[in-house]
C-alpha cells in the first residue's frame, strides 16, 4: 500500500491531499429587520421556548391608549373609529340659511354658497349624496364687483342661429329685468354638472330685494361679512 494512502473505516483506500469538493455555494444573505419580530416567541439559553405575551399585551395597551387620545369627529356619527364614512340619503338633515348679499364681493360669496350647497362645511360630507343645506339670498341686485368689472366683465349667450351671439356687461344685467342672474350664474359655474349638481342648484333661492317667501322655514342668518374684511365692499 502506498504511504500516502490511508485505510478508511469502510475498508476502502482514502487518498490524502487536496480533493474536489464541488461547486462553491453562495453564503446566505443577512435577513433584515422583520416587523413584529421582537414580539415573537424566542428560544432561551437552555433550549426552552419563551413566550413574549407580556410584551404583546404592553404593546397593544400602548396602541389602545393612542387610539383613545385621538378623537375623530366622525366617530360619534359612525360608531366605529377609523371606518370610511358614507352618509345615506335618508339620514341627511338640511338647515335653512339666510344671507344678505348687500355690498358683498361676488366671487367670495359665490364660492361660500357653493360649499354650503355641496355640504362641504359638514363633517358628514359625502361626495355622491345631496347632503348640503338650503340657502336664501336677498338683496342680490346690490352685489359688489371689484375694479372695473361692472363695464369690462361681459356675459355671452347665443340664440342658436348663425351669427346669433349676444353679449351683455354686468352693469346691463343688474339694471335689467333679472338682476339676480349675476350671482346665480357665478354659483352655477362652481357646482358640478349632472343629476347631483342639478339637485343642488334647486336648494338655492335668490331674491333681488329684501323680501323672501320662506319665513316658515325659520332660516338662520349668516353674517358673511364678518368672516373676512375682504368679503365686503371697501370705502
Amino acid at each position: 500500500m502506498n504511504d500516502k494512502s490511508v485505510l478508511a473505516k469502510d475498508g476502502k483506500d482514502k487518498q490524502e491531499g487536496p480533493q474536489f469538493r464541488g461547486p462553491k455555494t453562495s453564503t446566505p444573505k443577512k435577513q433584515g429587520y422583520k416587523r413584529g419580530a421582537h414580539l415573537t416567541d424566542s428560544v432561551g439559553a437552555d433550549g426552552t421556548i419563551e413566550d413574549n405575551k407580556s410584551e404583546r399585551t404592553s404593546h397593544v395597551a400602548i396602541s389602545d391608549r393612542k387610539d383613545e387620545a385621538t378623537e375623530d369627529p366622525k366617530a360619534a356619527v359612525v360608531g366605529k373609529k377609523y371606518k370610511t364614512f358614507s352618509l345615506k340619503a335618508a339620514d341627511v338633515k338640511k338647515t335653512w340659511f339666510l344671507i344678505d348679499a348687500k355690498d358683498l364681493v361676488l366671487g367670495r360669496l359665490a364660492s361660500y354658497i357653493a360649499n354650503i350647497l355641496q355640504g362641504k362645511t359638514k363633517v358628514t360630507y359625502t361626495p355622491h349624496v345631496d347632503c348640503g343645506d338650503n340657502v336664501i339670498v336677498i338683496n342680490a341686485k346690490y352685489i359688489h364687483l371689484t375694479g372695473k368689472k361692472w363695464r369690462q366683465k361681459i356675459y355671452y349667450r347665443h340664440t342658436g342661429y348663425p351669427g346669433g351671439i349676444k353679449e351683455q356687461t354686468a352693469l346691463n344685467i343688474v339694471e335689467g329685468r333679472f338682476p339676480d342672474r349675476i350671482l346665480r350664474k357665478a354659483v352655477d359655474r362652481m357646482l358640478q354638472n349632472g343629476p347631483l349638481g342639478r339637485k343642488q342648484r334647486k336648494n338655492l333661492r335668490i331674491y333681488a330685494g329684501e323680501k323672501h317667501e320662506h319665513q316658515a322655514q325659520n332660516p338662520v342668518t349668516l353674517n358673511f361679512s364678518n368672516k373676512n374684511p375682504k368679503n365686503i365692499k371697501r370705502g
